[in-house]
């Protein structure tokens, strides 16, 4: 009975959690209309096709450097062929996790003399990204700029959604980054 009544709190806890993360959507900027100034994109692994999209959408509005990192290169050779110089691109091809893209460019961006950030990322990835950005780098401006929403189910928003609350609940215990502040 009461390993019962343990499993109905943690549903329900989890539940809450889930319902909370679909409530409290992320106020970010989508492909459609790009943050206004900025000095250099950092655009992160996952998604590369889409995220290559609009980061060349960017790109041809700005004509800012553009740093890559932690996707084994697939977003470099993807802005190449849509035109991008190579002397635009930096590849950053150490990093395996959101806090290694934000840890490992850091240095990149401050020896680059940047101020303001664009971080391109999926929409659902969005404030952990600038959470860790802001936590590695807080004397940077950082906005952010994603790929939309609109092209997944309801199912698979709700369970990208879910996941995440999880990574930014382990981000806060292990990196010590915000879990819940908004961007």
């Amino acid at each position: 009975m009461k390993q019962r009544r343990r499993r109905i709190i943690a549903m329900g806890l989890l539940l809450a959690a889930a319902l909370g993360g679909l409530v409290s959507s992320v106020p970010v900027t989508v492909a459609g209309g790009p943050p206004g100034d900025f000095d250099v994109q950092v655009v992160l692994g996952g998604n590369t096709r889409e995220r290559a999209e609009i980061s060349h959408r960017l790109w041809l509005r700005r004509r800012t450097p553009v740093i890559v990192t932690g996707d084994g290169g697939y977003t470099i050779q993807d802005l190449r062929a849509r035109g991008v110089p190579a002397s635009r691109l930096i590849h950053e091809g150490k990093a395996r996790t959101t806090y290694e893209n934000a840890a490992n460019t850091a240095p990149m961006l401050r020896q680059g003399g940047y101020g303001r950030v664009v971080i391109v990322t999926s929409d659902y990835h969005a404030a952990r990204a600038l959470s860790c950005f802001r936590k590695v780098m807080p004397e940077l401006e950082f906005s952010v700029c994603t790929t939309p929403a609109e092209e997944r189910s309801a199912w698979e928003n709700f369970q990208l959604r879910l996941r995440e609350r999880g990574k930014r609940l382990g981000y806060a215990v292990i990196h010590g980054v915000p879990a819940w502040a908004s961007p």
